[in-house]
């Protein structure tokens, strides 16, 4: 359960994206053309929690069924062969059952290798969203806010927003492959 997941002795830190709407744009977007965005009121929420172990641990919380995911983050942080976007990016390419969690780790391994941080410790993500999945709201832009903001608070970590926009924008594109 969500409410074994995090320890009770530890702080928390957490990071909030909106879904959007496009008012103008919609699939221009994909092209890098200009569009016009409007958020709403749905939000995704991922709450972070440093953990001893560099592992980055993560619960989602989706339509009642609880996901779960594990990663090394030593290993995929050190730049070998484990570590390389498209080792990761193939990774979940292999097992669609995980492949959501490319978005979040695609995140938090951009966040530590844009910043150049060796992770001295690791995560535990909690996530959850009303934001639809697949109806063209940005669910998965949406995720990917909330992961890196989490998870640059808690390496304290200071990126602006147009940082990390392009950070998450190049997660979607080369650990998810989405060419967004």
């Amino acid at each position: 359960s969500s409410a074994d997941f995090l320890a009770r002795d530890r702080a928390v830190v957490i990071g909030r994206a909106p879904r959007r709407l496009d008012v103008m744009g919609g699939i221009p977007d994909y092209s890098g053309s200009l569009v016009l965005e409007m958020p709403l009121a749905c939000a995704t929420f991922v709450v972070a929690q440093a953990q001893d172990a560099r592992r980055l641990d993560v619960l989602s919380l989706r339509e009642g069924q609880p996901f779960r995911f594990g990663i090394d983050l030593a290993e995929i942080t050190t730049g070998g062969a484990a570590g390389t976007p498209d080792a990761l990016a193939d990774r979940f390419a292999e097992d669609a059952s995980d492949r959501w969690a490319a978005y979040v780790v695609g995140s938090v391994y951009r966040c530590l290798t844009a910043n150049q941080v060796a992770p001295s410790h690791g995560l535990r993500l909690l996530i959850t969203s009303d934001v639809p999945e697949g109806k063209g709201v940005s669910s998965s832009a949406a995720l990917e806010v909330a992961t890196m903001a989490s998870a640059a608070a808690s390496y304290g970590l200071d990126m602006d927003g147009a940082s990390l926009a392009a950070a998450c924008q190049w997660a979607e594109n080369h650990i998810a492959r989405a060419p967004c």
